[in-house]
C-alpha cells in the first residue's frame, strides 16, 4: 500500500513559505502556463531525501505524482547526498498529456539514493500544475499517536493563529493522512487562553507560571497519563511560524519508521522569521555554550538543500520543535524543571540518541537577538552548572573557574553588572541547590527585578556614537593593546555615548564610553549600561569569593 510521504508545498497569498523554498520559475501563477514554460522543484519542499526514507523507514518503492493540466514534460533529477555538493542527474524523462485536471503517478527508478526532484516543461498549448506529491510502499505500518505539548505564557495572538490554521488544515480535515491522529495539549502558564477559541479536540491546562520547563513537565505528565495511547509527544513553542506540512511529514515518516529507529527523537528546524534562513537544525553541547548544527544556512540554494540532508554528529534538538517518543520519555523520565534555558539540552543529554531530521519539518521563529533579556544569564549560568554536573564529569573545577573569571571580565569591560550579579546568584544558587525548592515564579520574580531597566528607542542619544548591527568587529591593535592596559579605557578619562546591539558586540565597542545603549535588534527597546569602577572592583571580590567556593 502507498502512502504520502510528502507533499510539495506551494506559497499561499501572503507568500508563505517564500517561494524560492517551494519552487523556481519565471512565472509565479502554475495555475496558467504558457508553451516551452518551466517549473523545477529543486528546492526545499519540493524535492525528497531517498537517503533518509531508505535509511529510516520501511519504505523501498516511492513514485511521484503529479496533478495538472496540459501536455508536460517531466524530468525526474537526483543529487548525490555529499559534503560539498557534487552535482546533478536525470534519472528519468516523461511526456505526458493530463486531461481536464488529472493525477498521474511516476515510478522514481530503484536505487537512486541522493535528494529527488522533478522538474516540468509545458510541450503545447495551456497548462496549469495544480500539485504534487511523493508516495512511497511500505513494508510495515505503525500505529502513530501524536500530542503537542505546548507551552504558553500570554501570547494567544500566536496560538490562536496556529490553532486554526492545524485546525483547517489537520484536526477538521478529513482528507489528510494525519487526520484525527494528532492533538493539542496547551498548558497556559498565564491562564489567559479562552477555551472557546481553540479547536474541539484541543486539551487547555491552567497551569501557574513555572516557566517554559514546568509547562512542558506538566504537559507531559498529562500526555503520559491519558487514556489515548499517545506513541509521540512534540515540544513545541507558543511563539513559532508553523506550516502544516511539518506535522503531515513528520506523521507519514513515523509510520514508516523501522523499529530499530522507533527510540530516536526527531529534530525540526528553526528558520528565521520571514525568511528562507535557517538557524539551526540541531545542536551540541560544548560545557560553556551550544555550538549549532548547520546555522546560517540560505535554504533557497539548492546546494543548502541537499547539504541540510548530510548527516553530522549533534546531540539535542531544540523544543521549538522536537518530537520525542512516549516509550523514550518514559525511559529516560521528566525534563528537569529549570524554568526556562537548557531544557532542551539536558533531555536530549539524557535521551542520549542523535535525533533524526527532514526537510519540511521545521518552524519559523524570532532570531535570538531579537528577545535578548538580562535575566537570562542567572537561568543559562545555574542550568549550564546542572547540565556539566550530569552529564560533563569531565570538564573540571579549574576549567570552570576559568569560565568563570572569563565571564567576570566580559561582563565588566562592558559595564554589564547586573549581569554579571546575575550569573553570580546563579552560581550561589548552583552551588547551595536552594533554588531546587524555591517557588519558581516568586523566583522569577527576583531575577526579573535584579535586570537593568529597559529604556525605549525614543531615549536613545542622539548624538552618540552607532555601532554596525551586523556582526562583532575585530579591533586593531593598537587598540586592543589600549584596551589591556587600560581596562578597556576605564583607567582613562570617559567620554561620550555609544548605542551596540545587546546580543552581538565587541568589548571595543565601549572603549572609554561614559555610558552605553544596548539595543535590541528588531525591537524599539534596549537598556542603558554606565561606567563604574567602584562597582567592578566590588564585584571583582565577589567573584573572587565564589572562585573559592569550587
Amino acid at each position: 500500500m502507498y502512502h504520502v510521504l510528502s507533499s510539495v508545498v506551494l506559497p499561499d497569498a501572503s507568500n508563505f513559505p517564500p517561494v524560492d523554498m517551494c519552487y523556481r520559475s519565471k512565472t509565479r501563477d502554475l495555475s496558467s502556463l504558457e508553451r516551452g514554460c518551466a517549473v523545477s522543484f529543486d528546492t526545499y519542499y519540493g524535492s525528497l531525501s531517498i537517503d533518509k526514507w531508505e535509511k529510516y523507514t520501511s519504505v523501498n518503492v516511492f513514485r511521484l505524482c503529479v496533478e495538472a493540466e496540459g501536455a508536460f514534460e517531466i524530468t525526474i533529477y537526483t543529487a548525490p547526498v555529499t559534503a560539498p555538493f557534487t552535482h546533478v542527474k536525470s534519472v528519468a524523462i516523461f511526456n505526458q498529456d493530463f486531461t481536464k485536471s488529472t493525477v498521474q503517478t511516476f515510478d522514481i527508478p530503484e536505487g537512486i539514493g541522493g535528494v529527488v526532484f522533478f522538474s516540468l516543461k509545458v510541450m503545447s498549448g495551456h497548462a496549469a500544475f495544480i500539485g504534487a506529491r511523493y508516495e512511497g510502499e511500505a513494508r510495515a505500518q505503525n500505529d502513530v499517536r501524536i500530542a503537542l505539548n505546548i507551552c504558553t505564557y500570554k501570547r494567544e495572538d500566536y496560538l490562536y493563529r496556529n490553532m486554526a490554521l492545524l485546525n483547517e488544515h489537520i484536526f477538521h480535515n478529513p482528507s489528510t493522512q494525519c487526520y484525527g491522529h494528532i492533538i493539542p495539549f496547551i498548558v497556559d502558564n498565564g491562564q489567559t487562553i479562552e477555551k472557546e477559541r481553540l479547536p474541539g479536540c484541543a486539551r487547555l491546562i491552567y497551569n501557574k507560571n513555572t516557566g517554559g520547563s514546568g509547562g512542558y513537565i506538566r504537559g507531559m505528565r498529562e500526555v503520559l497519563d491519558a487514556s489515548d495511547n499517545f506513541t509521540h509527544i512534540v515540544m513545541m513553542d507558543d511563539d513559532i511560524s508553523l506550516h502544516p506540512a511539518a506535522l503531515e511529514r513528520l506523521y507519514a515518516f513515523l509510520m514508516c519508521v523501522q523499529n530499530e529507529y522507533s527510540a530516536y527523537p526527531v529534530a525540526g528546524a528553526m528558520l528565521n522569521i520571514n525568511s528562507s534562513l535557517q538557524h539551526e537544525i540541531g545542536g551540541s553541547w560544548r560545557e560553556t555554550q551550544v555550538e549549532v548544527q548547520k546555522g546560517g544556512l540560505e535554504l533557497s540554494e539548492f546546494r543548502n538543500v541537499v547539504f541540510n540532508e548530510y548527516e553530522e554528529p549533534f546531540e539535542f534538538g531544540g523544543w521549538w520543535f522536537c518530537c520525542v517518543p512516549v516509550s523514550t520519555a518514559r525511559r529516560v523520565g521528566l525534563p528537569e524543571p529549570f524554568f526556562i534555558k537548557e531544557d532542551d539540552v539536558e533531555y536530549g543529554l539524557r535521551i542520549n540518541l542523535q535525533p533524526i531530521t527532514l526537510n519540511g519539518i521545521c518552524v519559523w521563529h524570532e532570531p535570538f537577538e531579537h528577545k535578548y533579556n538580562a535575566a537570562m544569564e542567572y537561568y543559562i549560568m545555574r542550568n549550564a552548572l546542572c547540565v556539566n554536573a550530569r552529564h560533563r564529569p569531565w570538564f573540571t573545577k579549574a576549567q570552570t573557574k576559568k569560565w568563570i573569571w572569563r565571564l567576570y571580565w566580559g561582563n565588566i569591560l562592558r559595564y554589564r553588572y547586573e549581569s554579571f550579579e546575575l550569573i553570580l546568584k546563579g552560581i550561589n544558587d548552583y552551588l547551595d541547590k536552594s533554588w531546587i525548592n524555591a517557588d519558581p515564579e516568586t523566583l522569577h520574580k527576583e531575577i526579573l527585578s535584579m535586570s537593568p531597566p529597559m529604556a525605549s528607542l525614543s531615549e536613545r542619544p542622539e548624538a552618540a556614537d552607532h555601532v554596525d548591527s551586523s556582526g562583532v568587529r575585530p579591533a586593531g591593535i593598537i587598540k586592543k593593546i589600549l584596551t589591556m592596559l587600560t581596562l578597556n579605557g576605564m583607567l582613562l578619562p570617559l567620554r561620550g555615548e555609544a548605542v551596540v546591539p545587546a546580543y552581538r558586540n565587541a568589548v571595543s565597542d565601549y572603549f572609554r564610553k561614559k555610558r552605553v545603549y544596548n539595543a535590541i535588534e528588531g525591537t524599539k527597546d534596549g537598556f542603558w549600561v554606565t561606567c563604574d569602577r567602584q562597582r567592578a572592583w566590588r564585584l571583582l571580590s565577589r567573584c573572587i569569593a565564589v572562585l573559592r567556593r569550587f
